[in-house]
């Protein structure tokens, strides 16, 4: 029985992808590298940062470079971040959940003060871009019992570290815990932390693309995500 709720971000409750393509391309153009399309973005996202600079940058771009750009890329999306907003139907069934006493969480590979900043915005209450205080709030935000991202405090996703962390906080054994993702990142989230994985297809992943990870638990709309959760 599912007592839990850890949502990742990017593709799963929020549609990033106008912001990560606005800052990704305004970043490149800055370096002097070719601009990508949001087809090829769909390739990189939902891995932690500094793979997604990677990815977006030419081959062979030194380590030393990949650093810089991070730096100059996380300037650029800290100017944007915040106009992100839910995917149809997702605020409505956050909402149902919590009335109906789910702690619900979000987990996400970005940066720990951006996903502090879009809980605050995605809860409906002020939300001020890059604010110091983002990087150091590891308690509720709004809406969201617990909001994390990737700091110094645990590994990024697939790894299970910060997963296990948030069921160790809320009392609760993995296996009572559902992990709502939409890619391969979220789908070895799950599987490394032994807690019930779920894919939604609204998201950057097609769903041949989960089916063929072996997914059983998948989502083609909030009510059925709803479904699950009430019957796993």
């Amino acid at each position: 029985m599912i007592k839990a709720i850890i949502l990742d971000l990017d593709g799963t409750v929020g549609y990033t992808m106008p912001e990560l393509h606005r800052a990704i391309n305004e970043t490149l153009r800055h370096f002097g590298h070719p601009e990508h399309t949001v087809e090829e973005l769909y390739q990189w996202v939902n891995f932690h940062s500094r793979e997604w600079i990677s990815g977006c940058l030419p081959a062979g771009s030194s380590e030393e470079h990949i650093t810089e750009t991070l730096a100059y890329y996380n300037g650029v999306y800290g100017k944007c971040y915040l106009d992100t907003d839910y995917y149809p139907g997702v605020e409505a069934l956050l909402h149902k959940w919590i009335d109906e006493g789910y702690p619900v969480c979000m987990m996400s590979n970005k940066a720990h003060n951006h996903v502090v900043g879009l809980a605050k915005k995605l809860s409906r209450i002020e939300a001020i871009p890059d604010d110091p205080d983002d990087f150091t709030t590891f308690g509720r935000v709004g809406i969201f019992t617990l909001a994390w991202g990737v700091s110094d405090r645990f590994p990024p996703k697939p790894a299970p570290d910060s997963s296990l962390a948030i069921a160790q906080q809320l009392g609760l054994d993995p296996s009572e815990v559902a992990f709502v993702g939409d890619s391969e990142v979220d789908v070895n989230t799950a599987r490394n932390a032994g807690m019930v994985g779920i894919s939604v297809t609204w998201g950057y992943r097609p769903r041949a693309f989960h089916e063929g990870m072996g997914v059983v638990n998948l989502a083609d709309t909030p009510e059925e995500l709803d479904r699950l959760i009430h019957t796993l």
